[in-house]
């Protein structure tokens, strides 16, 4: 567990660790939880129960709202990204994301079902010990292409 943070420290961080079109994207609906949760509590504070009580306002609030479940989840994607973020930076003493019940396709780098539009089905999954099989696999043409003479035999002929 790194050193505790504010609620409101890690929105800072997170906000900061993002593009700035990203960030403005993002921003309200995790001030938003921030704000509900209080910037000024430790996020080593927060738990699971906690998270699955904003996840149910949420809804409720979509719903009273006239939006489908559906689009009540999306809102929470964002939030999704913030939890991530924080587990990842060991703000969270465990990983959070899975008590916002967002579904099987929600999380990941990209937000899950987004990542596999994106990639029409066509994703892989590719194993610590595969990915450094493939970047030693790109590394081998560079080792075998011949060296490049320091001065051309051309060149100095030109002089």
């Amino acid at each position: 567990m790194a050193e505790p943070t504010s609620a409101g420290d890690a929105l800072t961080h997170f906000i900061n660790s993002l593009e700035p079109e990203a960030a403005r994207a993002v921003r309200p609906a995790v001030e938003r939880f921030v704000t509900w949760f209080g910037a000024a509590r430790q996020l080593s504070e927060l738990t699971g129960a906690e998270v699955q009580r904003y996840h149910e306002l949420a809804v409720a609030d979509a719903s009273d709202n006239g939006e489908n479940g559906a689009s009540a989840l999306s809102h929470l994607e964002p939030l999704r990204a913030f939890l991530a973020y924080c587990s990842r930076m060991a703000f969270t003493d465990e990983n959070l994301v899975p008590y916002l019940k967002l579904g099987e396709n929600a999380g990941g780098a990209r937000g899950g079902a987004g990542a596999i539009e994106e990639l029409a089905g066509e994703a892989y999954h590719v194993t610590l010990e595969g990915l450094q099989t493939l970047e030693r696999a790109l590394d081998e043409p560079e080792a075998e292409r011949p060296p490049v003479p320091e001065k051309p035999p051309a060149t100095m002929a030109d002089k």
